[in-house]
């Protein structure tokens, strides 16, 4: 349940909570965008539909802020079917599951989990994941059976169809799914005729017959009978191949192998661990079941590990692979069951309970604060709220990574300029146009001008993505005709002179630049013998303070600025707040190595 102990700070959850909600409450398919300014109108060919809506009914019964919870009930289903035996679908019932298979299955799947804790959001995506984990015992089964009965059986396969099925209404992995599971079906086909001898043509077409029509179901259950039609399918394969989409999303860059070791390594453990089951072959179990402990003969596990390894080379592609990747590996891990060779089964439960809870807690992207709901700290909602008090309304124009959270929190009083449905409504030009914006001064006139075409009043305002290193739309610092008018950690906001009369008077003057401590020293620098320039700092300062009350950035500016100034007595004070409050946060530690040269505590 520690899957759950983690707050919502994925930016894309909100988009989907607004598209069940409409889903839900319209009529059709909603065949085209009401959401947006760029893409209004634009046609919405595919949608996440089930999972939308799924996510959409949670919220509703139990608060976004208990979407967590559902986080970790899926990662509860997963972990459990990894537990399932490797039976034949011949056995009816399956062989009774072990406490020190529980175990095991908890202890490989925590580092599965582990692996992707940065995809453990509440998303479209642990829909699919939990469907292709089902999958997996299901093709075993039916490998099984055709090796058993030296015949393909199509009531055998319906399992693993049906997880297509329900995949395809859930999340453009059902491709994924349908290539895993039609070519399995094909290549245990085709396995079933070659030993035949002086095979007539004409029964190699019968062995492979059923697959193909099989595999042609799987594409009918995935477009024909999906509401999204074709899309599904269409998208997904334009998604793999798209050039602008690759540029500007991460997860679908190449993932470097030092990135993938330092971030996501744990997720290799558990094929680390099936290569411990080569002693299987050592020992001539190689290709019986059941005889090393109660795990799968190696010879029945190759078609697992060769899934697995070949997900992992997809993620050197692109990190959307991550997740197939290690629940595949955690599967044979599970399945050829090495551990138990190496620990007393007395021991195993305990040990792996214990391993599977350190493995979450460490992986967690903030182990200190597991908590529950949403992260305050990541959404723009304070300079929002200061915008509206300005009469900022129309004529927003927003980083893309608050897209998604305006569409739920905001929408309809304010619409964003673009946001995470990229693929699906934006067209690659507007798409390209829109980020390209965020850096970008020509791009963000084009962007202004598109706005305009489309009957709006083109980029009134701006809602700036803010980092602690810089922030997206840097370059309106130095347009006169815009000013900053609200800071937050998360967000600043730039508006248009000329969209109200309150922007010159609620701009800031003195701190507007980035990095926030640089700022800050060169007008302390400045202000050393200027008191109104001292004063006006510190109000801006406290404007700072009031949107985000929390930030080490304002913190470590208080500091800056009086170090700049040479106002010892201010600076001292300022340090010690911000030790008081920030102490082992890794600016106030670099900070410190700047003073005194020790990066600790005084």
């Amino acid at each position: 349940m520690l899957a759950g102990l983690r707050p919502v700070v994925d930016l894309d959850v909100f988009w989907h909570l607004r598209t069940g909600e409409r889903l839900w409450s319209e009529p059709g398919w909603l065949p085209v965008d009401t959401l947006g300014t760029l893409s209004a109108g634009n046609p919405w060919a595919y949608k996440d539909i089930a999972a939308d809506v799924a996510l959409y009914g949670w919220a509703s019964a139990f608060g976004v802020g208990g979407l967590p919870w559902l986080v970790a009930l899926l990662a509860a289903a997963m972990c459990a079917l990894l537990a399932r035996p490797p039976a034949t679908a011949t056995l009816r019932p399956p062989p009774a599951t072990t406490t020190s298979e529980i175990a095991l299955a908890l202890g490989v799947g925590a580092l599965a989990l582990g692996a992707i804790q940065h995809r453990m959001q509440p998303r479209p995506l642990l829909f699919a994941l939990l469907l292709f984990t089902a999958a997996l015992p299901m093709l075993e089964a039916a490998r099984a059976d055709a090796g058993e009965r030296r015949a393909l059986r199509l009531r055998v396969w319906l399992g693993p169809i049906a997880c297509v099925a329900l995949a395809g209404v859930c999340h453009r992995g059902v491709v994924l799914i349908a290539a895993v599971v039609g070519v399995q079906l094909l290549g245990v086909a085709v396995a079933l005729s070659l030993p035949t001898p002086a095979v007539r043509a004409g029964a190699w077409l019968r062995s492979v017959g059923l697959p193909v029509v099989a595999i042609g179901l799987l594409l009918a259950l995935s477009t024909v009978a999906n509401p999204n039609g074709t899309a599904t399918i269409t998208t997904a394969v334009a998604l793999v191949g798209g050039e602008a989409f690759r540029r500007h999303v991460t997860e679908w860059q190449p993932m470097p192998l030092g990135e993938l070791l330092r971030h996501h390594g744990v997720g290799l453990l558990p094929l680390l661990l099936a290569g411990l089951g080569l002693r299987v072959v050592a020992a001539g179990d190689l290709g019986r079941s059941g005889q090393s402990g109660g795990g799968a003969g190696w010879r029945s596990l190759l078609p697992d590990l060769a899934l697995a390894a070949g997900l992992w080379l997809l993620v050197f592609d692109a990190a959307r692979w991550l997740p197939y990747a290690a629940f595949a590996s955690a599967r044979v891990a599970f399945l050829s069951d090495p551990l138990r060779s190496f620990a007393p089964r007395r021991r195993l439960p305990a040990s792996l309970a214990l391993a599977s809870v350190a493995t979450l807690y460490l992986s967690l992207e903030r182990p200190g604060e597991i908590a529950a709901g949403i992260a305050p700290d990541r959404f723009p909602a304070a300079v929002v709220a200061e915008a509206r008090a300005l009469g900022l309304g129309e004529g927003l124009c927003n980083a893309y990574d608050h897209g998604g959270w305006l569409l739920w929190w905001q929408w309809p009083a304010l619409r964003p300029s673009v946001d995470g449905r990229a693929d699906m409504v934006y067209t690659p030009d507007d798409f390209d146009v829109a980020l390209a914006a965020e850096h970008d001064a020509l791009a963000f006139e084009r962007l202004d001008a598109r706005m305009r075409q489309r009957g709006g009043v083109g980029c009134q305002w701006v809602l700036s993505r803010q980092l602690a290193t810089g922030r997206t739309h840097a370059y309106l610092e130095a347009d006169a005709a815009f000013r900053l008018v609200a800071w937050s950690e998360q967000a600043v906001v730039f508006a248009r002179r000329a969209a109200t009369p309150a922007v010159d008077r609620a701009a800031f003057s003195a701190l507007t630049g980035t990095p926030l401590d640089a700022v800050a020293y060169r007008v302390g620098q400045q202000a050393g013998a200027d008191a109104g320039r001292w004063a006006l700092a510190q109000t801006e300062l406290d404007r700072m303070a009031a949107t985000s009350p929390d930030s080490v950035q304002v913190a470590i500016a208080r500091v800056t600025l009086a170090l700049g100034a040479g106002r010892e007595a201010e600076r001292d004070a300022a340090l010690q707040a911000l030790v008081a409050r920030h102490p082992e946060h890794p600016a106030t530690l670099q900070l410190l190595q700047r003073l005194t040269g020790v990066a600790s505590r005084p």
